[in-house]
């Protein structure tokens, strides 16, 4: 099934929204497109998501739903050691990338939304799942 599809039935909160996401993430890998995209693939599923999008998929989850369990709390965290390990092997696939990629890169940087400051890490105490990451230009939701 496409990954997509798989991530929209998670998203807003249902019973198996974090366990849909889990299965997604265990078997995700990144790839540095020759446009200089980050796209995420997942074993058994087709397609592709970027990066950003599957952050922001998980972000609009738990926004969802605020009150989560303690097993949805250790696969929140699970999801956050995944994503920094995914955009740690992106960012590496970017500094090696030739120069066509990087100009794209560049390009997108200034005019897109897939630029290097778009996923940042900030730790935030009061927020969800104890250090959580906040993505780019989303703000922290405990403050909204």
């Amino acid at each position: 099934m496409d990954i997509q599809t798989v991530l929209d039935g998670a998203v807003p909160y249902n019973a198996r929204s974090y366990e849909i996401i889990a299965e997604v993430i265990d078997g995700a890998y990144v790839e540095l497109s020759f446009w200089g995209g980050r796209n995420v693939y997942s074993m058994g599923h087709s397609g592709s998501i970027s990066l950003i999008d599957l952050a922001q998929k998980i972000i609009d989850l738990v926004a969802s739903h605020p009150n989560y369990s303690h097993e949805e709390q250790k696969l929140g965290l699970l999801f956050e050691k995944k994503l920094e390990r995914l955009d740690h092997i992106s960012t590496h696939q970017q500094q090696r990338a030739n120069f066509l990629t990087q100009f794209f890169m560049m390009l997108m940087a200034v005019f897109g939304n897939e630029g290097p400051a778009d996923i940042s890490y900030k730790v935030c105490d009061a927020c969800l799942f104890q250090n959580a990451i906040h993505f780019g230009r989303s703000p922290c939701l405990t403050t909204q």
